[in-house]
């Protein structure tokens, strides 16, 4: 009963959901409405105190009455970040310049926007059918943001993009070490990634008031620790797993 009266109520949100999405996407066809710097800013805070990054979105709730960023310069500049290093990648296992170009795409809009749509479609659900306190379920203001949970997940990536992008290809020629060492650098850099994506989602959700334990989006880090072991116990090295699917 609940569920059916949650969807009702967002009804008559769909269409403010329509003409928000429409302004995003032209916003991001116009360089000079996208403010860079503080998407930089974000980044770097992101890397060194992420809460800080948080508060200030709580801050932009109380001026514009949203959680979600209004602004797309933090996911074009992601994106093209992502680009340049994965050509990065390319160059350095001599992939050809076909093979790069679907590396860059793959990587942008596979391994961070279609990504990015699904768990934030999840963490949206999750959040608003089933972590929401018990007396905000009636009101419509109080309902998680699509956009927000897909603002969660681009700070969270942001710390993937990190440790797998830029330090793992300064180390790369330890991460495709075939020994032993080689595997517990790449299966440990892999997790710390990993353990830094899922703690920054769960900062995100436990700034949300009406989010009752948002501790439960720490739990697929018990996996990660789980997977890593794994990994780590049979020698099998992460690193050497995924280069061999995307070269």
């Amino acid at each position: 009963e609940y569920m059916g009266t949650a969807l009702v109520m967002a009804l008559p949100g769909a269409r403010r959901g329509r003409s928000r999405t429409a302004e995003y996407f032209s916003r991001m066809l116009n360089y000079k409405q996208m403010d860079f710097e503080i998407a930089l800013w974000q980044m770097f805070s992101l890397c060194v105190e992420p809460r800080k990054v948080y508060r200030n979105m709580s801050y932009h709730k109380q001026v514009a009455n949203q959680w979600a960023r209004d602004d797309p310069a933090f996911v074009v500049a992601t994106s093209g970040f992502l680009a340049v290093a994965s050509i990065a990648f390319g160059i350095a296992f001599h992939a050809g310049w076909w093979r790069t170009m679907q590396l860059v795409l793959w990587s942008v809009f596979a391994d961070f926007i279609g990504w990015g749509v699904l768990t934030a479609s999840i963490g949206w659900a999750v959040c608003n059918f089933v972590l929401r306190e018990s007396g905000t379920h009636q009101s419509s203001s109080s309902r998680v943001e699509w956009f927000y949970a897909f603002d969660v997940h681009c700070n969270a990536f942001f710390a993937l993009f990190i440790g797998l992008y830029v330090v793992q290809y300064v180390v790369l020629f330890v991460v495709l070490s075939p020994s032993f060492v080689g595997a517990l650098a790449a299966n440990t850099l892999y997790a710390a990634s990993f353990l830094a994506y899922h703690y920054i989602s769960f900062l995100g959700y436990s700034e949300l008031p009406m989010v009752h334990r948002p501790k439960v989006f720490l739990y697929p880090a018990v996996c990660v620790v789980l997977v890593w072991l794994l990994f780590t116990v049979t020698g099998t090295n992460v690193a050497r797993v995924v280069f061999s699917f995307y070269f």
